[in-house]
């Protein structure tokens, strides 16, 4: 059963999303891993994200688009993102993204070493995990999965998901995948 929405909206600034489709060689690897996660019963409907860093920002994928059925379009480049103020500065893409690129961002922010995240609503043994839930997309969800993955690559959300780092999309995958 889908978890029920309980994340923090951010707040797109007045033409911060440039209507175009987002061209990148890897989002062709995003789409396969999307699709080995959602087979093997990491991600149901349209739980969890995948992002890879470019440049000063990072391309994940789109609000509401589900892992089974990603398209080339569904991505969007976030160029800028004002975590103080919960704000989309900037992004190119055709739709606006995830719910929690605020997250994400943060999870770049703190580790420059990161150039890809992949989140999914799967729960390994043995993953250090959040002391509390936390409303996800919000502020305290990201200082705390980001203050776990200052100490490693793999963390859980209480009861919302695990997150993978690595330097390929493959690598943070592979984590989630031989964790279960």
């Amino acid at each position: 059963m889908p978890e029920k929405y309980t994340g923090v909206k951010f707040k797109v600034k007045r033409g911060a999303l440039k209507r175009e489709r987002v061209e990148d060689p890897r989002i062709a690897d995003i789409i396969r891993l999307a699709k080995v996660l959602f087979e093997k019963g990491f991600a149901e409907e349209n739980s969890g994200n995948i992002s890879v860093r470019k440049g000063e920002g990072f391309i994940i994928k789109a609000t509401g688009t589900k892992f089974a059925s990603l398209r080339e379009e569904d991505f969007v480049l976030v160029e800028s993102f004002d975590f103080n103020n919960f704000v989309l500065e900037n992004a190119i893409g055709q739709k606006l993204p995830s719910s929690e690129t605020p997250l994400h961002y943060s999870i770049y922010s703190a580790r420059s070493d990161v150039l890809a995240i992949v989140h999914c609503h799967a729960f390994p043994k043995g993953v250090v995990e959040t002391e509390e839930a936390y409303h996800y997309g919000s502020r305290e969800q990201a200082k705390a999965v980001c203050d776990l993955l200052k100490r490693g690559d793999i963390a859980i959300a209480k009861d919302h998901g695990v997150f993978s780092v690595g330097k390929t999309v493959e690598e943070a995958a592979k984590r989630i995948l031989l964790n279960r």
